[in-house]
């Protein structure tokens, strides 16, 4: 889902001269080695209030950071705004589509022939390049969230720090954008093989326009993640159950699918998340998350579901990392039982019961 509202991201950009640009502005260079170094999580300490700690994902770093056993990392495409990569924290933690880069990087061809040129950490569906980068600054939070590594910034560190982010945007500067587009998005993290899917859907979700209805691709493109075994996070939305669109409805009951609902900081239903056990499977906390947005700003602003959301992604690449979980429905089932519950010791309105927690973390 979206951010509270362009009006909140541009006060908070708005020092920075980029938000409400136009698909025409530049996009800044990548620049950077890719040469990724692990995260020794077991020197971090947080803090007993932060979204992380309350999840017990400092516990579940014991076991598991994103890191598969034979070296490799867990792949989480973030389908929606695009993403800063020129933030250090972001920048190293991004996927590396090694057929593309080798020495022929930024050279203009589609060296790996998939049909889309220097697609080295991703691809821009929206404005159709190969330089992804967020104007709207929402999926630049939630991606802080999946698996910032907290290098260079320590306030900012994702869930998965040692997990990869495949970027692929379909969201314009104004949060919004072509269902077909996203159709597309969601086909690239499939084919280029994402182990968990955070998808940001847009508000009322998929709408027809003069060229179709994307929402049977759309609902078809999370079926084919399901049978690839890949996971597909979507936040629930923030609408009091007020609007929930089809397209929704229609994905709740696949096994690959967690739609996850959000909760305040004692552990209650946020007032704006969607909730219900038929629709909704887990939640995961929207306050206190601390992320980046565009331009390196470090800010908790950011209380969606989309928030929530991001913190199940993270906990999802910790779970796809462990042994004995090579299947999205293990991973679902893991994540729905592996709760705690909400406030009071009370079951929450979500199919899990509880608040999604990683502290006893295993297959």
């Amino acid at each position: 889902m979206k951010t509270k509202s362009l009006g909140t991201i541009a006060v908070l950009l708005s020092s920075l001269s980029i938000v409400a640009c136009s698909p025409s502005q530049k996009d800044p260079p990548f620049a950077g080695v890719m040469n990724r170094q692990d995260i020794d999580v077991s020197t971090v300490k947080l803090d007993a209030a932060d979204p992380l700690a309350m999840m017990g994902v400092d516990q579940a770093w014991k076991r598991s950071s994103g890191k598969m056993p034979d070296g490799s990392r867990v792949i989480v495409a973030v389908v929606g705004t695009g993403i800063d990569y020129t933030i250090p924290d972001l920048r190293e933690s991004l996927w590396v589509n090694a057929n593309e880069i080798g020495n022929a990087a930024a050279d203009n061809l589609d060296n790996d022939d998939n049909g889309y040129p220097d697609d080295v950490f991703g691809f821009d569906f929206f404005s159709g390049d190969s330089l992804p980068y967020d104007w709207y600054g929402h999926d630049t939070f939630t991606a802080s969230v999946i698996a910032a590594t907290g290098r260079a910034n320590s306030k900012v560190r994702g869930a998965a720090p040692n997990a990869s982010i495949m970027i692929a945007r379909y969201l314009g500067p104004d949060g919004r954008g072509n269902g077909f587009d996203a159709d597309s998005a969601l086909t690239y993290a499939i084919q280029n093989n994402a182990k968990v899917i955070y998808f940001n859907w847009p508000q009322g979700g998929f709408r027809p326009t003069r060229d179709g209805d994307p929402t049977p691709l759309i609902v078809e493109d999370i079926k084919i993640a399901g049978k690839k075994n890949i996971l597909v996070v979507v936040p629930a939305g923030n609408s009091s159950n007020q609007e929930v669109p089809a397209f929704l409805q229609q994905i709740s009951k696949l096994d690959n699918v967690l739609i996850v609902g959000g909760t305040t900081a004692d552990g209650r239903i946020s007032k704006r998340s969607n909730f219900g056990k038929k629709f909704v499977s887990a939640a995961a906390p929207v306050e206190g998350a601390k992320g980046f947005f565009p331009g390196g700003v470090v800010s908790s602003e950011l209380t969606t579901t989309s928030v929530a959301a991001a913190y199940a992604a993270g906990a999802a690449a910790l779970y796809a990392a462990m042994p004995g979980l090579g299947s999205a429905a293990k991973i679902k089932e893991a994540m729905l039982k592996g709760t705690m519950p909400g406030r009071g010791g009370e079951p929450l309105d979500v199919l899990s019961e509880g608040i999604i927690s990683v502290s006893s973390l295993k297959p």
